[in-house]
């Protein structure tokens, strides 16, 4: 039984002669022969048959593997193995892991396929910008970021924080510096924050980002600092404090402020401990006030 599924699929790349083309390229048969496949399998009570993956790969035919997890990752509607509780495009994105850098060809373009998909299955696109970024495809991913689709920059925004080194971070802070969106802007934030430690350049761009104009993109660069442990950081928040308060934003100057109470209390302060405790407690005290707590209608999100 295998060995027919084998020849069954074996013969379908081979005929129809699949080179990671893009998702346009498929015919209407190709898609639908390949979906009742999968479909067996999922009914036989079976996960996608990555076998003949491994099988490919085994006999260093690893473009026949790429075709074959390229399929699978951009057919629509798989099922759920009910034995692993595991989507087959999952079992794919975790084979071309193992098979490495050659796989991100692929993973691009399946990344453009399901952009592009409405609705959006953004665990999909999730998982994919996490094995891009794994397998270091910073040359890739940065040029998604010249894209017209928020969605593709805001995915190659997902895979650039996974990735160390200064080509992620600047690409990440032109981003940061022009992007006119502003989840893509905040992802920017979130790849950034999770390298806060790398080096003060990026310190310097999240706090850049404490004065842009969308207070969600506030709040996440106010959330990746709370933990850095320097004056220049410290400074940032207040001013971001002081700029949210008298907006009446107080929703964002409370955020503000826990991460400014946060660094100060759980890390201490490098220089006039004192003065810095008046400035946290100046703060609390604008936020205790009754006027402050009056309703304020947020961002629409």
């Amino acid at each position: 039984m295998v060995q027919g599924r084998r020849r069954f699929i074996w013969g379908l790349l081979l005929l129809g002669g699949i080179s990671c083309r893009s998702a346009e390229d498929f015919s209407a048969e190709e898609k639908a022969a390949f979906a009742g496949y999968v479909q067996a399998l999922s009914q036989g009570r079976e996960s996608i048959d990555v076998r003949d993956a491994w099988y490919a790969r085994g006999q260093r035919e690893t473009k026949l593997a790429l075709d074959y997890l390229y399929m699978v990752l951009i057919t629509s509607a798989q099922p759920v193995d009910p034995e692993s509780s595991r989507a087959p495009w999952d079992v794919a994105r975790e084979e071309m892991v193992y098979i490495g850098y050659e796989s991100v060809p692929f993973l691009v373009e399946a990344a453009r396929f399901h952009a592009s998909e409405k609705p959006i299955d953004w665990m999909i696109l999730d998982r994919i910008a996490w094995v891009l970024g794994d397998l270091d495809a910073t040359e890739e991913l940065t040029a998604l970021l010249g894209e017209a689709s928020d969605d593709l920059r805001y995915f190659a925004c997902q895979g650039l924080g996974r990735i160390s080194g200064s080509g992620g971070t600047a690409a990440l802070g032109e981003i940061l510096a022009g992007d006119a969106s502003w989840k893509v802007r905040a992802q920017a934030v979130d790849g950034l924050a999770l390298r806060v430690r790398e080096s003060s350049g990026v310190v310097d761009l999240l706090v850049l980002a404490l004065m842009d104009p969308d207070p969600f993109v506030v709040r996440k660069a106010g959330a990746g600092l709370a933990t850095v442990r320097t004056d220049q950081v410290r400074l940032g928040l207040v001013g971001a404090y002081r700029r949210a308060y008298e907006a009446r934003e107080l929703e964002l100057a409370r955020t503000l402020y826990d991460a400014l109470e946060q660094n100060t209390r759980q890390f201490g302060v490098s220089s006039s401990p004192e003065a810095w405790e008046e400035v946290v407690a100046a703060c609390r005290g604008e936020l205790e006030e009754p006027g402050s707590r009056r309703p304020v209608e947020g961002p629409s999100r």
